[in-house]
């Protein structure tokens, strides 16, 4: 059976507009959809290429390996050397001292001012400092200055050993062990420096 539509006039014509209206509506929303996705798109390609300004910090630890040389052999100068350095007035006996502490005093600080000593200790400052060697009259000035100050204690004729009480070289029980025999004896007992400041404070009263 075949229709006539154009029995509806104006009622089909209504409903084909309708179709159009709806259509490009469609349309229309389509092509938003689309261009909300492409801006879309488009801003989260923007956010992954932003540039973002950090700072950072690092601790680093330095590792360095090698080798140093140690003197082991050493002399232990006590404070109350401090006393009796006013009353060395020459740079040879300065020199003359801390010679024998390093290189001539033995166990128990030993030594002897021979010749041969002289010889040995000229040598040493003329090799240390060309031009410097020192005569015989100036080394025995120098040793006779530093036992009158105290630094050394004299047991015979060019034989002494470095006052106890400052210098010290073995073991520190036998440093305790020496002066007490020092005491005991009587015969070479050293300067001690403390005991002579006290005996001077008491004498004027401070």
């Amino acid at each position: 059976m075949v229709v006539d539509v154009t029995q509806y006039g104006s009622s089909c014509d209504r409903y084909v507009t309708s179709l159009k209206y709806y259509y490009n509506k469609s349309t229309l929303l389509f092509g938003l959809c689309c261009i909300m996705s492409y801006l879309c798109c488009t801003k989260l390609y923007f956010m992954r290429a932003k540039r973002i300004y950090f700072e950072t910090e690092e601790t680093k630890t330095t590792r360095k390996k090698g080798w140093i040389d140690i003197d082991m052999d050493y002399t232990q100068i006590y404070d109350c050397f401090n006393v009796i350095s006013p009353k060395i007035k020459h740079g040879i006996s300065y020199q003359l001292l801390f010679w024998v502490l390093a290189n001539k005093t033995s166990e128990e600080n030993g030594t002897d001012f021979s010749i041969e000593t002289h010889r040995q200790f000229s040598a040493h400052s003329e090799a240390i400092c060309p031009g410097s060697s020192v005569s015989y009259r100036s080394f025995l000035r120098s040793v006779k200055e530093l036992h009158e100050a105290g630094a050394l204690t004299k047991i015979a004729k060019g034989h002494y050993y470095a006052n106890p009480n400052m210098f010290w070289k073995d073991e520190l029980m036998k440093r305790v062990e020496m002066l007490q025999l020092e005491k005991k004896s009587g015969d070479y007992e050293s300067i001690n420096p403390i005991s002579s400041v006290e005996e001077t404070q008491e004498e004027y009263g401070r």
